[in-house]
């Protein structure tokens, strides 16, 4: 990941040097080539293209841990950010144990759109009001929305959950009011239930520019799988051809031996996550190395799995 850091103040305690604290953290840009995919992302340009009719549209990202469902959603956006595209792409990622922790998701995705995240001070979080008075929100739904964020504000409690809900459903109608928007909630397989609720209520609303995005493994959740809109993508494994294209596109080189492509293949199948695993293996324990841009390969005397793709 890359922070952000700001000086540390010494007036608390005695340092021989400046210090820094993490005040932001942010995902390292994959700088690497996008390989495969191609087809659901071409799907999922149609679905924004629906969506630009003011139709809003609901989309299932389905595939197993390490298949890149996080991966496709970074290059969506950073397509249409290239493409020069009018759409706004919001994404959140749902915290591993979210599914126990009502609105954990809207409190993801809330972080995203206002532009603050988990551990802001409270004065910090009050600094938003303004935004939220402009998107349309009234007394209620700006305290509802402050206190789900951490600020010292006090909803009325018997009426939170539908207060929420109407907060949430007013921002969306807002943002989408001038061009299209998405939002993504990543590992939604630990998404919560009142979220996914509120998701599903805005989702069915009419004359709405806005596309929204689960990307889970496991089973679909009931509430999902029901709806007769609903857009399924699965993503299956990458094919011989795209495995040689990741493995380049790792090393960068230009081709690779043959025998590294059939070593690999024969282990990790087509599953993105175990290809770089096990060429992170392999380089680090010298049997593919990089001389003057050409790959050498030396086939481990072992034939069993390394014992780190085993484990993931």
């Amino acid at each position: 990941r890359n922070f952000t850091l700001e000086e540390l103040s010494t007036s608390d305690r005695n340092a021989s040097d400046r210090g820094y604290v993490i005040a932001a953290a942010r995902p390292t840009e994959n700088k690497n080539r996008f390989v495969g995919r191609h087809a659901p992302l071409k799907t999922l340009g149609s679905i924004l293209g629906k969506a630009t009719r003011k139709t809003p549209q609901l989309v299932v990202i389905h595939a197993e841990p390490g298949m890149g469902k996080t991966r496709l959603l970074a290059e969506a956006e950073r397509r249409l950010t290239r493409g020069h595209f009018n759409v706004a792409f919001y994404a959140a990622n749902c915290p591993p144990n979210g599914a126990s922790l009502p609105w954990s998701g809207m409190r993801a995705m809330l972080h995203i759109l206002c532009g603050t995240q988990v551990g802001d001070s409270p004065q910090r979080i009050m600094e938003i009001k303004p935004r939220l008075r402009a998107l349309g929100l009234g007394d209620e739904h700006v305290a509802a929305v402050l206190q789900l964020l951490g600020a010292p504000t006090r909803a009325r409690a018997t009426e939170f959950r539908a207060t929420l809900r109407g907060s949430f459903s007013r921002m969306v109608r807002s943002l989408c009011r001038d061009r299209l928007h998405c939002f993504a909630w990543d590992e939604a397989q630990a998404i919560d239930a009142e979220t996914l609720g509120a998701i599903l209520q805005v989702s069915q609303s009419r004359k709405l520019r806005g596309v929204f995005i689960l990307t889970q493994h496991g089973d679909l959740h009931g509430r999902v799988e029901r709806r007769d809109d609903l857009h399924l993508l699965e993503l299956p494994d990458l094919t011989e051809h795209e495995t040689i294209q990741l493995l380049e596109s790792q090393l960068d080189v230009r081709s690779i031996p043959p025998e590294l492509a059939e070593y690999v293949r024969a282990r990790a199948g087509g599953q993105p996550l175990f290809i770089e695993e096990l060429l992170r293996e392999l380089c680090d324990t010298g049997n593919v190395q990089v001389l003057a841009g050409k790959v050498v390969f030396e086939e481990p005397a072992s034939s069993a799995t390394p014992r780190t793709l085993k484990a993931i």
